[in-house]
């Protein structure tokens, strides 16, 4: 498979433009097939322009399929929006493998893709977190792929069955023998061992903390908050490990409160809101303004501006942190990153724009 940067290369040959009708309804059908958002006209603008190239360079790839003269055709994926540089930048953060195409999502992916979306609708299938949902569609690619293999076999007159999907194909080999030997529950209501993990934890938190409930009814809620809770703690601490976000998270008196609860615990005065920043935080914030300032020259013309501008980044930063988070849990469709703008204000960014 060629390299993401051989279908940046420009193809120069005289082939008709696409016309802008027909740029425009595969640009809507983009968005709506890969969820696409932008954060401001400005932006969508620049993903347009970005989008009609690569559209372009894949009409100019597919005539030279037509005419026998390349081995392979292209076609408009989720990276249809991104620039050479960003898919690199994806690609150097281990994101991606560097054999991925820009533009060309294989065509066996996009089945794979189109048959998962309509084996959980089929049998119903939710997740408890989108890490799960990754492992699981992980399995079922293998199972679909293997099921594949063996039909192939099966038209060749090799085999004497065929094989197909079924409720079961987002299971390991493992788990099925086990289900289908020892007739144990489904994988989805039996407690598996990060469930035992949570429950360990469960019950050392209501020892550290005191902990008591009113009815059994009011401890189970408690639970599921909990839960919920602490799944959402692990998934950030991965990203921190990633160096994805700058704080660790940890489970304290108040995992067993929804957000609404604790926020409401708040407004009442009853706890201070920066007691659930820690200091390192702060610290950590300026630590990357400094690196920011020295990447980027950022000087100031005084202390009260430099003192405004770290305030406008540090904004900017937790926005970014926050935004990246929800990419990891397959909520936006693009990571941000800090670059020479993260000082200013998002009106100052806007006119500076109209003003070039």
């Amino acid at each position: 498979m060629k390299t993401a940067a051989i279908f940046f290369c420009a193809i120069v040959l005289c082939v008709h433009a696409i016309s802008d009708d027909e740029v425009r309804r595969q640009w809507q059908e983009f968005q709506e097939t890969y969820h696409k958002s932008y954060r401001s006209p400005v932006e969508t603008r620049k993903r347009f322009t970005i989008f009609k190239q690569h559209l372009e360079e894949i009409e100019a790839h597919n005539k030279l399929y037509d005419e026998g003269k390349v081995t392979w055709k292209e076609g408009v994926n989720k990276f249809a929006d991104w620039t050479e540089d960003e898919l690199k930048e994806y690609i150097n953060r281990g994101l991606l493998n560097g054999d991925v195409t820009v533009r060309s999502m294989p065509t066996e992916d996009q089945e794979i893709q189109r048959k998962w979306n309509e084996f959980q609708k089929t049998y119903g299938k939710s997740y408890r977190s989108p890490v799960e949902a990754k492992k699981r569609f992980e399995i079922f690619k293998k199972n679909v792929i293997r099921i594949e293999e063996h039909n192939k076999l099966y038209e060749q007159g090799l085999v004497s069955d065929k094989e197909a999907i079924n409720q079961f194909a987002d299971w390991t080999e493992e788990e099925f023998e086990a289900y289908e030997k020892r007739g144990i529950i489904p994988e989805e209501t039996a407690p598996s061992s990060e469930d035992v993990e949570i429950e360990r934890k469960w019950s050392e938190f209501q020892k550290t903390y005191k902990k008591s409930y009113r009815s059994t009814v009011e401890a189970k809620k408690r639970f599921e908050i909990f839960k919920k809770n602490v799944i959402r703690i692990e998934e950030h601490n991965d990203l921190y490990e990633q160096g994805l976000v700058s704080d660790k998270q940890g489970i304290n008196k108040f995992a067993d409160l929804t957000e609404e609860e604790f926020q409401d615990y708040v407004k009442k005065g009853l706890i201070l809101k920066d007691s659930t920043v820690r200091d390192s935080d702060d610290e950590d914030m300026m630590r990357r303004f400094k690196d920011f300032q020295k990447k980027y020259n950022k000087s100031y013309k005084s202390a009260a501006e430099e003192k405004k501008r770290f305030e406008i980044f540090k904004e900017n930063v937790r926005k970014i942190d926050e935004h990246n988070a929800q990419y990891y849990e397959g909520k936006t469709t693009f990571l941000q990153e800090v670059n020479q703008f993260s000082d200013w204000t998002h009106q100052e960014m806007i006119d500076w724009l109209i003003g070039h």
